[in-house]
């Protein structure tokens, strides 16, 4: 008796799309794994570790065969099943926001009027948000005008990238 196996027919690979965290004046938004196994799927999972950690989450894939993981900066190691196939762990790396360098006092008395200069030895655009609501914008070694008590609040981000310090 001769037995002829045949092959299952191959899966496609998944794709996994990485976003490194970002900086905004809320702060870090976290990255975001997105994995599209390429077609439909009955049922699904997800698990992602970390070395030393363990698992991190995990989670259902939805039917569409799609999803979208949020993660903070780091490596970890990506674990997907569709359909009682599971695919390769993958390695994947989600890289941290770049912080600015900027300073700024952090009280300041106001006499009238005070000029606030961001100190920095980088290419930055500052954007000040006073007590009243109202931003305005500058480039380094620019400066802003302060006459009203209250608190302010100033963002500072690269003129070529998306990173940022809020303070």
């Amino acid at each position: 008796m001769v037995l002829d196996a045949l092959s299952a027919p191959a899966a496609p690979s998944p794709v996994v799309d990485l976003q490194n965290e970002t900086c905004s004046s809320e702060g870090i938004t976290e990255g975001i794994a997105s994995v599209d196994l390429g077609a439909a799927i009955t049922t699904g999972e997800y698990r992602v570790l970390a070395e030393g950690r363990g698992e991190i989450t995990r989670g259902q894939i939805p039917s569409s065969g799609q999803v979208a993981i949020n993660l903070g900066a780091g490596t970890y190691l990506l674990e997907l099943t569709a359909d009682g196939c599971t695919f390769p762990i993958q390695n994947i790396t989600i890289s941290a926001a770049d912080q600015v360098e900027f300073t700024v006092p952090k009280n300041l008395n106001i006499c009238e009027i005070f000029t606030l200069i961001p100190d920095t030895d980088q290419g930055l655009n500052f954007t000040l948000t006073f007590p009243n609501g109202i931003a305005e914008s500058i480039t380094s070694g620019g400066s802003f005008t302060l006459t009203e008590a209250g608190t302010s609040s100033i963002l500072g981000v690269t003129q070529n990238e998306n990173t940022s310090r809020y303070l």
